[in-house]
């Protein structure tokens, strides 16, 4: 294999000086001896100071290289000598023979020998100011000495379409992989089309799927830099369509997800379609730039300006996102005090559009698309199960402003509104229950959130009789007034038996955690609520005191110190300490 001249990258840059300084020498001498025109003059005198000021940049160029392998040449020559000089006391320490120590020196010899001629080598070309000193020049058309010259950029060649190509070829068929999750089932983008998403959705597959070849257009500019920077942006551009349309097809129901869900929205089709705009990024950045520059430093450039723009771009579709609205739901659930007859539960839409709610969830109609969707199933366990079960079609049981459920038994929240229900408990039994407890579990667009659990009274255990609409507390009872009879003589009075003093209540709802301390409501007979705050081992009433406090799963347990009563309260749950074991 023939071996590169080290001369000719200069060479060829001091041939393309010398020509364009000629040129422009040729040039006066045309204009005075009348060969030339003033215009024609002044057009070519431009293209060859062009030509020149081109020529000299490169020259500079390799020159600085030249001056860096000077010094990196010298250093080597420095580490040589001193190991050089080192043989006498290695061989007098004894970590080297004699002859070792003399085959080392030979070794050395034409080491520090082939160092010292590069050194000159390279001293030469640096002195060099005309081609003839290097060889002799070379005379080229001023449009071949860029390509020729190994340090110059080079237009965008055979290389940069085939993989401009590629990757637009895998970003595209990403498009037909599982992209996103909704309602735990993976679908491509081609695959929203026809579902229960909004109509917006649809389509949305076919601007990802044309994105990734705008790069063919952009590596036909041919221009180095142009190119560059072209393809930089739109790696950016692919990178952040990818992570779109899991967010966008499940809007509503990511509120609340941690981490870990929210990254098992993304599926093999949108990380391939992301790793595809990471390619972009690195293949733009590698022609963006000075070449002289190191490449470590220049990725690490590229990508904290990748990084950036990124998430720069997330963070304004955030905002117009955020804007826009969107749909959240919560629901509070709470037991009517003091009867205990029902259940409240507050529904709030706290978003910026309207959401459909149904009291029996897993018994809604099939999805229109477009919307949001929430709702409540009940579930009861039964005296002597431990099981829960669910009740179906409970519409009947529910009431909203003192009305009941009607038709599919579904209400529509308006946006930053509220909704209250109320569940009829003694209509359970209607429903075939022989409830013990109960557990209302809440769905917001397919999500299941914290449900609410409460034990029921004696009075629930057994059919009622014909149940009447549930009305408001008609307040003290009034005394009958006496009426007047005429009797001969009053009777002896009959000794009665004094009925026993009936025993307050003590009702209790573990809200949650604060710290070490467990947060509950308390409310004593007929009294308001209070709000108590209570560590381990803290007095609550009377004997009932705190006697430990679980995250996982989220409970409370009181014991009564004077009985030796036990009670386990969980998060949501309602439980009157008086009402005994």
């Amino acid at each position: 294999m023939q071996k590169a001249d080290p001369n000719l990258a200069l060479r060829l840059a001091l041939s393309h000086r010398a020509k364009a300084r000629e040129g422009l020498a040729q040039c006066k001498r045309d204009l005075a001896a009348g060969r030339l025109d003033k215009n024609s003059h002044d057009l070519q005198v431009a293209e060859l100071e062009h030509e020149l000021a081109r020529a000299e940049a490169t020259v500079r160029k390799l020159r600085d290289a030249e001056r860096a392998s000077i010094v990196r040449l010298e250093a080597n020559l420095r580490l040589l000598r001193e190991e050089q000089e080192d043989l006498p006391n290695a061989v007098k320490r004894g970590t080297i023979s004699a002859s070792g120590a003399n085959d080392a020196n030979r070794s050395l010899r034409r080491r520090i020998t082939a160092l010292q001629e590069g050194v000159t080598a390279v001293k030469a070309r640096l002195s060099a100011e005309h081609p003839e000193e290097l060889g002799g020049r070379i005379d080229l058309p001023f449009e071949k000495y860029q390509g020729e010259v190994p340090y110059t950029p080079k237009p965008v060649g055979t290389m940069e379409w085939v993989l401009a190509l590629l990757l637009s070829i895998v970003a595209a068929a990403s498009i037909f992989l599982p992209w996103v999750r909704v309602e735990d089932i993976d679908r491509s983008l081609v695959g929203l089309a026809g579902g229960s998403l909004p109509t917006s959705l649809h389509l949305l597959w076919l601007p990802l799927f044309v994105l990734p070849f705008v790069s063919i257009p952009i590596v036909a500019i041919r221009k180095k830099g142009l190119v560059g920077w072209g393809i930089l942006f739109l790696g950016v551009l692919v990178t952040t369509a990818g992570m779109l349309p899991s967010p966008l097809a499940n809007r509503g129901s990511l509120f609340g997800l941690a981490p870990s869900e929210l990254l098992q929205l993304f599926r093999p089709g949108s990380i391939l379609y992301c790793a595809v705009g990471v390619a972009f990024i690195v293949m733009g950045g590698l022609r963006v730039g000075d070449v002289s520059i190191a490449l470590k430093r220049r990725l690490a450039a590229v990508a904290a300006f990748a990084a950036v723009m990124t998430l720069a771009v997330l963070g304004v579709m955030a905002a117009i996102y955020a804007s826009s609205g969107g749909a959240r739901v919560t629901f509070d659930a709470s037991l009517v005090l003091p009867a205990q007859d029902a259940i409240r539960v507050v529904c709030r839409s706290e978003g910026g559009e309207a959401v459909d709610v149904y009291t029996s969830w897993s018994a809604r109609p099939a999805s229109r698309g477009g919307g949001h969707e929430a709702g409540v199933d009940v579930y009861v366990k039964e005296r002597g199960t431990s099981e829960y079960r669910m009740l179906p079609n409970t519409e009947a049981a529910w009431s909203t402003a003192g009305l009941p459920g009607e038709g599919e038994g579904s209400f529509r929240v308006s946006p930053a509104s509220s909704l209250e229900l109320t569940l009829d408990l003694r209509r359970l039994t209607a429903l075939g229950a022989n409830a013990e407890s109960i557990r209302l579990t809440f769905y917001s667009d397919s999500r299941e959130l914290m449900p609410f659990e409460t034990n029921l009274g004696a009075a629930y255990l057994s059919p009622p009789a014909k149940v009447e609409p549930r009305a408001a507390d008609p307040g003290p009872a009034v005394a009958a007034k006496p009426q007047k009879t005429s009797v001969s003589a009053p009777a002896p009075p009959q000794p009665q038996k004094q009925a026993p003093a009936p025993v307050a209540q003590l009702l209790v709802s573990f809200v949650g955690t604060m710290g070490e301390k467990a947060v509950l409501k308390l409310v004593r007979g007929g009294a308001a609520e209070e709000r108590v705050t209570a560590a381990v081992g803290d007095l609550l009433d009377k004997d009932w005191t705190v006697a430990k406090i679980d995250r996982a799963p989220s409970a409370v347990t009181l014991i009564n110190v004077t009985q030796n009563v036990e009670r386990i309260i969980r998060r949501g749950e309602t439980v009157n300490l008086n009402a005994g074991p």
